[in-house]
């Protein structure tokens, strides 16, 4: 039987933006008692939240009619209370490459349901953001994130860290000075994704206060952490390793998944719903992992790529791609075979 849980967050996490809202007066006491917690829990190092919470505060929040830069307002504060492991971590680091790889490995020590990916492509650095559950993925909270990863980078490095370009999946606000003043004059909004683009140049920036020893024992310490994280594995990784592990198959679907695991498909549906995500989600996250690999690392055929991905006919696959990527398997092909192949992280 696997065991399963929530995604959870550190408890540092929670307090910064426990704290962000509580500064605007976005959470009062009937908030405390439904949500059922006080700020001193998240006083605790050790302890961990459900993400949940997290989407419940903001929740709060946006009752009670915030103001719609508040995203930003929160994310342009570094809140010295409220820094976790992982922060700490990242302090030690060399450089600023050293960093964004440390976050990148190591950010379920943040959060579960948040990743990111940068790549490295033509002297250029992209960053993008990923909150794992759709739900959660809301203007506040993205602005938040972008907007944090710059005021951290700052603070670390001592630079301005002037994105070249910064993209948001959400329309154009009303407060676009202010945006520009956080992440420069190219600010671009209806994206396909969330990110920031900067001169790979950035990555060699020295971080102000590094102490190798210091990150050494911090790392320990990280990794004490990770493996109770693991301890219990998230049912949503189990279902990604069956998933693809019988990609190729054309049979995978969530009858098959929930009979490997021995479930009903409503039981595994509810369970995936539990854990914020759904076999959907799963099935067309690694999909366009896997396309990009087979297109930037092999010589396969399309159809025989489309085949690779458990789609029935080739057709398929390229209404697929088009809709993930807003391109055709082909054109991307032809791209990447004149351009510098990007390292993706």
């Amino acid at each position: 039987m696997i065991k399963e849980r929530e995604p959870t967050a550190s408890a540092a996490l929670v307090l910064d933006l426990f704290d962000g809202l509580d500064a605007y007066n976005l959470i009062n006491s009937d908030d405390l008692k439904r949500l059922k917690i006080k700020r001193e829990q998240f006083m605790d190092v050790e302890q961990r939240f459900p993400v949940t919470l997290i989407h419940e505060l903001w929740q709060c929040a946006r009752e009670k009619n915030p103001p719609s830069n508040i995203g930003l307002c929160i994310g342009c504060n570094v809140n010295p209370v409220a820094k976790g492991i992982l922060a700490h971590l990242i302090s030690q680091s060399e450089n600023l490459k050293d960093a964004l790889d440390l976050f990148h490995d190591k950010s379920a020590l943040m959060s579960e349901a948040e990743k990111i990916h940068y790549t490295e492509k033509n002297n250029q650095l992209k960053i993008k953001y990923q909150f794992l559950n759709p739900d959660h993925h809301h203007k506040y909270a993205i602005e938040r994130s972008l907007s944090i990863a710059l005021t951290w980078c700052r603070h670390l490095t001592g630079n301005p860290c002037i994105p070249i370009k910064c993209g948001f999946r959400h329309s154009q606000t009303e407060y676009l000075a202010e945006y520009k003043k956080v992440f420069g004059p190219n600010v671009l909004f209806n994206q396909s994704e969330d990110y920031l683009l900067f001169d790979a140049s950035l990555l060699k920036l020295p971080l102000k206060n590094t102490n190798p020893y210091l990150k050494a024992i911090l790392l320990k310490q990280a990794q004490r952490i990770e493996s109770r994280l693991y301890e219990k594995p998230l049912l949503s990784a189990r279902v990604s390793e069956i998933i693809e592990k019988n990609l190729n198959s054309q049979t995978v679907n969530i009858h098959s998944v929930s009979r490997e695991l021995n479930m009903s498909r409503q039981t595994l549906h509810r369970k995936l719903k539990a854990e914020k995500t759904h076999f959907t989600h799963l099935l067309t996250q690694i999909r366009k992992e896997k396309a990009l690999h087979f297109l930037n690392k092999t010589n396969l055929q399309m159809d025989m790529i489309s085949e690779q991905l458990g789609f029935e006919e080739p057709s398929a696959f390229f209404k697929a791609f088009k809709g993930w990527f807003n391109t055709t398997p082909k054109n991307y092909k032809n791209t990447s075979l004149t351009q510098p192949q990007p390292t993706d992280h």
